[in-house]
C-alpha cells in the first residue's frame, strides 16, 4: 500500500441543533479497486476532531416511551414481516435502549454527528442507508470498542479481515479505529457478500457469522427477494438490527437531541494531533479520543503504510 500525499482531518465546527438544514449525501458510481491498489486523496487518512464530545453529559435526558415496534417495516429495500413472537423479541431490545434516557441522548448525538460520514460512504460503495445503523449495533460507535475474540473499533474488524479489506493495521496506524477508512471497508464486505448471496438480510448475517457460517440459514428462496418473514427463530443478530433502526431512525430525526457534525479538512503528514487541536481551538483530550487510530506521536509521513 502506498503511502499518502494527502492527510485529512474531520474538524467539528460550531454547534447545529438537529434542525439545521442538511443535504442527503449524493450516490457516486466509484470504479472497483482491489485492496492493493493505491489509494487515491479520496481515500486519504483523516482525522476526527470532535467538539460533538465537549459536553456530551449535558446533552438533554429524552423523554417518552419507547417506540413501539410495528409488524411490518422496511429494512435495507427489503419488506420485512415481524410475527408476534418476533415483534416481542425486537420490542424487549427496544426497551432495552431506552431504558437510560441520558445515555441515549450522549448516543444519538453521536450518531448525528456520525451518520454523516457514514452515509456518504455508504452511498459510494452501494450499500443501503439502513446499514449506518449497524455501526451502532456492532460498537455503539465508540472507535475502541474491543470484543473478546480480537474485533477492533467502529465496525469490529478482526486484524486479518481488516487487512484483506485494505486497511492499515501496525504500530503507527489502526484504521479499524478509523470512521471513514473502516466504513469503507465494512461497506465493501457487505457488498462482496451481498453480490453472492443476492440478499441484504443474509449480507447482514454474513457481517455476524462470516461468508461461509452464514449458508446454512441462507434459503433459495431468498436469491432477490424482496419481502422476507422475521419469527421467534430468525437470527438475534437480524432482530437486534431491527430494533437499532426502530429506536434511532425516529430518534436522529426529531431534532430533539442538539449535535454538531464532522467534516473534512487537510492536515499534513508528520503533524502533532495535540497541537493541531489546539490550532484550531478544540480540546486536545477530547480530539484523542475520537483519533485512537492514530497510535504514533504525529500521523507518520506515509500514513503508517511502511510499518508492517
Amino acid at each position: 500500500m502506498t503511502g499518502f500525499n494527502n492527510v485529512c482531518q474531520l474538524l467539528a465546527l460550531a454547534r447545529l441543533s438537529a434542525r439545521h438544514s442538511r443535504k442527503k449525501p449524493v450516490p457516486r458510481n466509484l470504479p472497483n479497486r482491489s485492496p492493493s491498489q493505491s489509494r487515491s486523496s479520496h481515500d486519504c487518512m483523516k482525522y476526527l476532531l470532535p467538539a460533538v464530545l465537549l459536553g456530551l453529559a449535558a446533552r438533554p435526558a429524552l423523554a417518552g416511551p419507547a417506540p413501539t415496534v410495528p409488524a411490518a417495516l422496511d429494512v435495507a429495500g427489503l419488506h420485512l414481516t415481524l410475527d408476534e413472537e418476533a415483534r416481542q423479541l425486537v420490542q424487549a431490545k427496544v426497551n432495552s435502549l431506552c431504558r437510560h434516557p441520558a445515555s441515549l441522548a450522549a448516543r444519538i448525538a453521536l450518531a448525528e454527528a456520525a451518520f454523516p460520514v457514514i452515509d456518504q460512504v455508504l452511498a459510494q460503495e452501494g450499500i443501503p442507508a439502513d446499514f449506518r445503523y449497524l455501526v451502532l449495533q456492532e460498537s455503539a460507535l465508540q472507535s475502541d470498542a474491543e470484543s473478546a475474540h480480537g474485533a477492533v473499533g467502529y465496525w469490529q474488524l478482526k486484524e486479518a479481515t481488516a487487512r484483506e479489506l485494505g486497511l492499515v493495521v501496525n504500530d503507527q496506524v489502526d484504521e479499524r479505529r478509523h470512521l471513514t477508512a473502516s466504513t469503507r471497508a465494512a461497506a465493501r464486505y457487505l457488498a462482496r457478500n451481498n453480490a453472492s448471496l443476492h440478499n441484504w438480510a443474509n449480507a447482514l448475517l454474513s457481517y455476524n457469522l462470516g461468508a461461509g457460517g452464514v449458508r446454512a440459514f441462507v434459503r433459495p428462496e431468498d436469491a432477490d427477494a424482496t419481502d422476507m418473514a422475521f419469527t421467534a427463530r430468525t437470527s438475534s443478530y437480524l432482530l437486534d438490527f431491527v430494533a437499532q433502526k426502530v429506536v434511532f431512525e425516529p430518534a436522529c430525526a426529531s431534532g430533539e437531541v442538539p449535535f454538531t457534525p464532522w467534516r473534512e479538512v487537510p492536515a499534513a503528514p508528520g503533524q502533532n494531533l495535540a497541537d493541531q487541536a489546539l490550532a484550531l481551538g478544540a480540546d486536545p483530550a477530547a480530539v484523542a479520543r475520537l483519533n485512537t487510530w492514530l497510535l504514533a506521536d504525529a500521523v507518520p509521513q506515509d500514513g503508517g503504510a511502511g510499518q508492517g
